[in-house]
């Protein structure tokens, strides 16, 4: 979300000591043809596979420190990337499984700047405030 970027180095270099872990673990990527491979290891086991909006819902996917990550990225057509992310964990999983999901462009969708509002209680307000006039100007009743 807002502090797990991802910088993921393409220069070949090996990845860090296995000592060493990390909530995001360690990528490393290259390309193979028109695909861009990410593997990623040295994760903590303290994490879970899941999204931190969705780790109030969805407990129960654990991981250990041997979890290794593979993803690639693939163009399929104007606007639609392939994500597929291969997911091996011999320390929870009996084998690895594989997620699958296109990544679709949408030119009309609004990126807001996420920021914490520190009790800030007009952010509801303002975000609906804008709701309100978007439908509006779609013709919305």
């Amino acid at each position: 979300m807002v502090r797990e970027p991802r910088i993921i180095p393409l220069d070949n270099r090996t990845h860090i000591d296995a000592k060493i872990t990390q909530w995001m673990g360690d990528a490393r990527g290259h390309w193979e043809g028109e695909t861009l491979v990410v593997e990623t290891t040295n994760f903590t086991e303290k994490g879970w596979i899941t999204p931190n909006q969705n780790a109030g819902r969805m407990h129960g996917v654990p991981v250990s420190q041997a979890l290794r990550l593979v993803e690639r990225f693939t163009r399929l057509a104007d606007g639609v990337l392939d994500w597929r992310v291969r997911v091996e964990d011999p320390g929870v999983y009996t084998r690895p499984w594989t997620l699958e999901l296109p990544l679709r462009r949408d030119m009309g969708y609004t990126l807001y700047e996420y920021a914490c509002h520190e009790e800030n209680r007009a952010v509801t307000g303002i975000l609906g405030g804008k709701r309100y006039v978007e439908e509006k100007s779609a013709g919305a009743p």
